[in-house]
Formats: C-alpha cells, structure tokens, sequence
C-alpha cells in the first residue's frame, strides 16, 4: 500500500501528544502533571458506563455514520502506531474490529459521509521513533459496505493536528493543523475543503487565528472551531458561515486555554470536552456553547479528565471514547455516554 500513497511532508515533527512546550516540542510527559483544580460544576446531566474499547487509545479520533461509532488511528500503549480499527454499536453496547488502517495515523481526524469514513491528513511515525511525526496529505477513505479502505485525491498541503467537521451536503472541511516542516512554527490557518460529491479539493478563505489540537463541529449551516494552541493554549471560538463564507469571532469559553479537546455539535449547541495544558494539567470540563443567546453553559464534568479523546453525538447523548488521563502520552480505554 505504501508505494500508492502521495509524498509526505520531508521534515521531522516531534511531539509530546499534547502538552509539550511550544519551545521545546520533544518535552516528554511528567510524571506528577498539575493538578487542574477547577470551580464546582453544575450537575447538568449524567455519566454512564459503556463497554471499553479493544485498546488503550489517545490522539486519535471518532466519527458516527447510521447511529454507529468508528474510531482508527492514534498511539497505542505498548505500539507507536496502531493500524486496527473498531465500530462501536450502542445497540448491543459492544465493539468490533474493522479492516485496520493501510498505514498509521495519529492526529488524524475522522469525519463520515454518505456510507464512508474518511481520515484526514495526520502524522505518521517516522523510523527513528514511535512518537516521531510527519505531516501527511493523505486522504483514506473505508467503505462501510465493503468493510474496505482505499487512498483518495491527496490534501492540497500535508496537515496534523487540525480540526475537520462534515457539512449535510458533503463537503469535509479541514482547518488549521500543522503544516509542512512538522514544527511548532509551522501552525496554519489553512482551510482545505474536499467535496465528497466529486472527489476533488479546494480551498476557502482561513479563518484569523492560527492553531492546532483544536476541534471543529458543523450546526445549522456553521462550522465552529474551538480551543487548541499555536504556542500558547486558547480558549477562542471562532465560526464560519458556509452561505456567507465569512468567518466571525464569538464569545471565548469561560475556561482557562486548553488544547487536545474534543467539539462536538449536540441538540442546537457546541460542546467542548476536556483537553489539558502544561500549566493547568489535565481538564475533566464539558462546556457549551448556546449559537442562540452566544452564552457558555458548563454542565456535569467527566468523571476523570481526558486530552486527545474521541467525542460522537448519538440521538440520547454524547460518547466520550479513549484518550490520556495525565499530560504527554498516556491512555484510557474507558467509553462513557454524557446524558442531558
């Protein structure tokens, strides 16, 4: 499969999943993280159990297709680069496996569309280290059919860490990441747009703030884009109006800047889950956004706080898969549903 992939980006990123001093990427987890010690939360809903998923997982991501939940790519503990890939059906609460990944992916992001999920750009593991990585421009696209992937039309610029959301017409927008050269001084604003109708890419105009290891969420013809870093953790929230194609600053959530979150669109509001920083440590908050009255609304935090998670909205609640526990390279296997 390697000799049909399009060329990656030639410069070497080297990360700490998602805490890293912008400074100094390479700057490996602590052992005792902060403590962030947030304000009591409002108890606005509740936390269940689901089944766990076959692997510890952080830095990967999910997308929901027909009610059901697909997760590939990310770190794995005891693996660099995990190529399996999972569906999670809420109906019987279990998960099951998947045709793996062609290659690993981490920073990845997921979206799904008309029968078919799509995984977008990412970094791949570079022969010198599991956590070293490469901005790719790869498009891999799994048939839910055929239980099959295949390569599509490559990205207009290799891209990790960046957001990605799906409109209901079709078209998977990406924002923002890292872009070629794979280092901290490479965090883009891009806005590469692929139109799963024909197959072909494009560009739309990029929104004013540079940032990666943030989260993107498509509601009622906008897309939102929200938290991430580009040196410094941001708590800004910015949207772009599909009609229009003019992009706006909206209130900032109330929590302090945090990167490696989770955006998720739920009921008519924008939910940003989690995430963490080098000086607050690991965040269990869950806020939304409300498009109507532009006010933030905290509701009933995760049991344990979690960075680099995958968030999917069901018809009943929001699933929380995976994703690290303390700051860097950790992991989880813990699946839980948020119930309003």
């Amino acid at each position: 499969m390697s000799s049909l992939l399009p060329t990656t980006a030639a410069m070497l990123l080297t990360l700490s999943a998602c805490a890293a001093d912008p400074d100094d990427p390479a700057a490996p987890a602590t052992e005792s993280p902060p403590t962030h010690s947030p304000e009591p939360q409002p108890e606005i809903g509740t936390w269940t159990d689901l089944a766990d998923i076959p692997q510890r997982r952080t830095e990967f991501s999910v997308a929901v297709l027909d009610g059901e939940i697909y997760m590939a790519g990310g770190f794995h503990q005891g693996q660099g680069g995990p190529t399996p890939a999972f569906r999670y059906d809420p109906g019987t609460d279990s998960w099951s496996d998947l045709a793996p990944l062609p290659e690993p992916r981490h920073h990845a992001p997921l979206t799904a569309y008309g029968g078919e999920v799509f995984v977008v750009g990412g970094f791949s593991h570079g022969a010198e280290h599991a956590y070293h990585y490469h901005p790719t421009d790869t498009l891999f696209i799994y048939d839910v059919a055929d239980d099959s992937w295949r390569l599509g039309p490559p990205l207009p610029d290799p891209v990790g860490a960046q957001a990605v959301t799906v409109t209901d017409h079709g078209t998977v927008h990406v924002i923002g990441g890292v872009g070629e050269g794979g280092t901290a001084a490479d965090v883009t604003n891009a806005h590469q747009v692929y139109d799963t109708t024909t197959g072909t890419w494009d560009t739309l105009p990029a929104p004013e703030l540079r940032r990666e290891h943030h989260g993107a969420a498509y509601l009622d013809g906008v897309i939102y884009v929200a938290a991430g870093r580009n040196g410094a953790q941001g708590n800004e929230l910015e949207a772009y109006d599909i009609e229009s194609g003019r992009w706006s600053r909206l209130p900032d959530a109330p929590t302090v800047g945090r990167s490696g979150v989770a955006v998720v669109a739920f009921q008519g509001q924008i939910y940003v889950i989690g995430g963490e920083s080098v000086a607050q440590g690991v965040f269990d908050e869950v806020e939304r956004y409300d498009p109507a009255t532009r006010t933030w609304q905290a509701v009933t935090p995760m049991r344990e706080g979690r960075h680099g998670l995958g968030a999917a909205a069901l018809d009943d609640g929001i699933v929380l898969v995976g994703g690290g526990p303390r700051l860097g390279i950790s992991f989880t296997d813990t699946t839980e549903i948020w119930r309003p």
